[in-house]
């Protein structure tokens, strides 16, 4: 009867887990969505302080990274980190793809989300 009680307990911890580890993320990507539609606003209004906002996302996407790179996959924070690395140069030579690459970012971080959900597959 104690092995089934700690093998509920521990499912229970994992779970537990689990399911912070996705709020955290979640709190996260929506402060990065926040900072993403900022960016992508001011730049299709042209507005003077896009730089700005690209400084912002930055500094946020370096917190992001270290917040959940004991959580996360690397590839993916990295990845993620790159791109953002990539928005100021792409602003400053009117690239078109510019907000193609904040699209990649919002997909990266609804991708660091969505291998963290919590599954029977990953648990078993």
């Amino acid at each position: 009867m104690k092995r089934i009680a700690i093998s509920i307990t521990i499912i229970a911890l994992i779970l537990v887990a689990g399911y912070s580890a996705v709020a955290l993320i979640d709190s996260g990507n929506d402060r990065l969505y926040g900072k993403l539609e900022l960016v992508t606003d001011s730049y299709r209004s042209q507005s003077p302080d896009v730089e700005e906002n690209i400084f912002e996302l930055e500094r946020y996407v370096a917190v992001y990274s270290k917040r959940l790179g004991w959580i996360v996959n690397d590839e993916l924070l990295g990845e993620m980190e790159l791109s953002t690395a990539r928005l100021r140069p792409m602003y400053r030579s009117d690239s078109d793809e510019f907000l193609a690459e904040c699209a990649q970012i919002k997909e990266y971080a609804r991708m660091i989300l969505e291998s963290e959900k919590v599954t029977w597959s990953k648990i078993l």
